[in-house]
């Protein structure tokens, strides 16, 4: 072999090598990129004395989720949270003041935000409208499927105030959603 072809041969190993590189550099970019906006739903269901009762979602992640469903149980069943005044009565929380944030497909919740789903205003009144409230909605489950910017597809599933605790209890569980 002649100096040129060996210094051939090296050339196109070496250009080789450089592509190779290139293309997992690619790839970990990308993986990264994907990671660094990756939200993180959290259910969570706040009760302290006094205040209002909330069930919302935090994101906990670094970047923005689209809510794509939510859907509520009712003693494992499936219901329909509109019109409120009914999914109230089938909690056997009719006349209770509060309200519903409908949450439409495709709604953002940024990174470190939170979104209402449901608020009970009228607890303040007396320690029985707050443990009537606590013990209905121990009734109630949530399934929530959201994405990524990058279209990846997340889900969590929770029941709320386990009978142990009614502050900050929510207990949620993430699901493999169906895209």
């Amino acid at each position: 072999m002649t100096p040129e072809i060996i210094t051939a041969i090296a050339a196109v190993v070496i250009a080789v090598a450089a592509l190779a590189v290139s293309v997992w550099q690619g790839f970990v970019a990308r993986r990264h990129n994907m990671l660094s906006v990756r939200p993180h739903l959290e259910l969570i269901s706040a009760a302290a004395g006094g205040e209002p009762i909330r069930i919302y979602l935090e994101n906990q992640g670094l970047g923005p989720a689209f809510v794509t469903e939510i859907s509520f149980t009712i003693d494992k069943k499936p219901v329909d949270i509109d019109p409120l005044d009914k999914f109230l009565s089938r909690l056997d929380l009719a006349g209770s003041e509060g309200y519903a944030v409908l949450l439409r497909p495709s709604s953002a919740i940024s990174a470190g935000s939170t979104a209402d789903l449901l608020v009970f205003t009228n607890v303040a009144r007396t320690e029985d409208d707050y443990w009537r409230v606590i013990t209905a909605l121990r009734r109630l489950g949530v399934i929530i499927r959201y994405r990524s910017i990058y279209d990846e597809h997340f889900g969590i599933k929770g029941e709320l105030f386990d009978a142990a605790s009614a502050v900050r209890s929510g207990t949620a569980s993430m699901i493999s959603p169906a895209k």
